[in-house]
């Protein structure tokens, strides 16, 4: 369940960044 977050929130942080 947290990977999925986890997953979620490197993807926003690889478009941001």
């Amino acid at each position: 369940v947290i990977q999925v977050a986890e997953s979620i929130i490197e993807s926003l942080k690889g478009i941001l960044y």
